[in-house]
């Protein structure tokens, strides 16, 4: 028995993705089967998918970043004039920022959960024009409300503890984006280019608390994030945002509880709320005073 038949059905297509594609059919093929497994393939796509992979073969924190790598640092830079030309974009895009037709898919949280690590985690030479183009697309479709219900809400195999360590991952990661952007667009156009508007700084980081203030108080209202399940992820929230930030927690959306609910305190009894907070977790103390 050869290699080729002892490698598994994914490993299989990494190594392929990774070797010379010789035409665009082979290409598509390679990128449709997985999607499918995942129940993220758009239905224009399902007659390249020549190639099947068993859902259960295919593990998307495990295979979805390598595979999400490969595609911006090989296979865009190769493919972008082709698959743009022939209007196939759209298939790349999937293992970034799935439709809005799969959106609301658990599948769709985890590989945009993924997504924002691949691309903020790309060196600046390596984030060319079309990972902006998708990072822009994934910030814009996959905004902290809806990474928080992936994280969260949609990972039902996964234990508290794990949760909070992937969610404190994609909150540095999120808060990250500006930065990358600025650095990748120095990096590769001598300066002369310029940031998506979206992902500028202030504007950035403006939408970022606006959909921050919408998630806590969305979860103010939810009777599973009661008492001391709400007080944990609702602290979270505001930590890892602080850490990420490196600023205090007064200066972000802080969250306080009034009865059996969570809300947001007036700007004058932010400082009142950020001592007593940090007075109860002072293991963090250190962390966002810095």
């Amino acid at each position: 028995m050869d290699s080729e038949d002892t490698r598994s059905p994914i490993q299989s297509l990494l190594d392929q993705l990774q070797s010379q594609i010789v035409d665009l059919p082979t290409l598509l093929a390679l990128l449709s089967g997985p999607l499918d497994a995942l129940n993220l393939l758009p239905p224009r796509y399902r007659t390249y998918n020549r190639r099947p992979i068993a859902a259960r073969s295919i593990l998307v924190r495990k295979h979805i970043p390598q595979i999400q790598h490969l595609l911006v640092t090989k296979i865009l830079p190769t493919w972008d004039t082709i698959l743009q030309e022939n209007g196939f974009l759209s298939l790349v895009d999937q293992y970034f920022s799935p439709d809005t037709f799969t959106n609301a898919l658990p599948s769709a949280g985890e590989v945009a959960l993924n997504a924002y690590g691949t691309l903020v985690g790309l060196p600046p030479v390596q984030m060319i024009r079309h990972a902006i183009r998708i990072l822009e697309r994934l910030v814009r479709e996959y905004p902290l409300d809806r990474l928080f219900t992936a994280a969260f809400m949609d990972r039902r195999n996964l234990d508290t503890a794990s949760k909070g360590i992937e969610w404190e991952d994609c909150v540095r990661n999120v808060c990250m984006v500006p930065a990358k952007v600025a650095n990748a667009v120095v990096a590769n156009s001598d300066g002369k280019g310029s940031v998506p508007t979206t992902l500028e700084n202030g504007v950035y980081f403006n939408n970022l608390s606006v959909r921050t203030e919408e998630l806590v108080s969305s979860l103010s209202t939810k009777r599973q994030f009661s008492g001391k399940f709400s007080r944990l992820h609702a602290s979270l929230l505001c930590l890892t945002l602080s850490l990420s930030l490196r600023v205090p927690v007064s200066s972000l959306l802080p969250i306080y509880q009034v009865g059996q609910h969570w809300a947001l305190p007036t700007h004058s009894a932010r400082c009142a709320f950020a001592t007593l907070f940090l007075s109860s977790d002072s293991h963090t103390h250190s962390n966002t005073s810095k």
